[in-house]
């Protein structure tokens, strides 16, 4: 009886096949390790990114609610999220998918006040970009980009705010009585008073008619009865309204 071994040129033996298995064992664990790393590092910028827009930072954890708060504060719906549903329709559906969160990651970097260069960014190098977004301090949440501007037209409709004869239009905002607002003139008035007791005037100095000096109006304490009585106002005794330059009460006939 005899026994034939057959030459293995490659040394390929069973030591061989074990350090090979346990090379590639080893490398499989190591990306596995790395990905979990880098799943557990979005995990967080995501969350770090909901407590900037507003949101609850818990999200993020949660499967599927954590995309409807992504929708939410990229477009302003949550409910956009069901469009993803459609990855369980082949090719058309991946590729909806994919075109959908594209269009995702650019209004979330308009929502933080960025641009296309930091989209192209958070499209192709996710992670890195997301915790930019979540860590820089200098980068905040200013909304929901491209949204509608408020309907401001019950403003300017007839009594609104704005429409003419409405408080900003001929009351306290724009003055004017002849406007006929709530508080129509109230402004006007309180202008022109204070201009006429502020507003300094140029005398000519009696010593050298090159030389003019600044004066303002006294005020009325000040004021001598003439002053007072030039003007009108009400008389000292009776309290009686005077006309401008009266030197006596038409009431009590006292001399002014």
């Amino acid at each position: 009886m005899s026994y034939f071994y057959e030459y293995d040129p490659y040394g390929f033996d069973g030591f061989s096949a074990g350090l090979f298995g346990g090379l590639a064992t080893g490398i499989l664990v190591m990306y596995w390790i790395i990905g979990m790393a880098v799943a557990a590092l979005a995990i967080v910028a995501m969350w770090k990114i909901f407590v900037k827009a507003g949101e609850e930072g818990w999200a993020a954890i949660v499967p599927f609610y954590n995309m409807y708060i992504l929708f939410k504060i990229s477009w302003g719906n949550g409910l956009m999220a069901l469009i993803l549903l459609s990855a369980i329709i082949p090719i058309l559906g991946w590729i909806a998918c994919m075109v959908i969160m594209i269009m995702t990651y650019i209004k979330l970097a308009k929502a933080f006040g960025k641009g296309g260069g930091f989209a192209c960014g958070l499209i192709f190098l996710n992670t890195i970009f997301m915790c930019i977004l979540a860590f820089d301090k200098n980068i905040h949440y200013i909304g929901v980009p491209d949204k509608a501007e408020p309907d401001y037209s019950a403003y300017n409709a007839p009594g609104g705010f704005n429409s003419p004869g409405g408080y900003a239009a001929g009351g306290f905002v724009a003055g004017g009585a002849a406007a006929g607002g709530a508080d129509a003139g109230f402004t006007t008035n309180y202008e022109q008073t204070q201009a006429r007791f502020t507003q300094p005037y140029q005398q000519q100095s009696e010593q050298n008619a090159d030389y003019h000096y600044q004066r303002t109006e006294a005020p009325e304490a000040q004021k001598t009865e003439a002053e007072k009585t030039a003007t009108g106002g009400f008389c000292p005794q009776c309290g009686a309204k005077l006309e401008p330059g009266t030197k006596f009460c038409h009431n009590c006939g006292s001399k002014l």
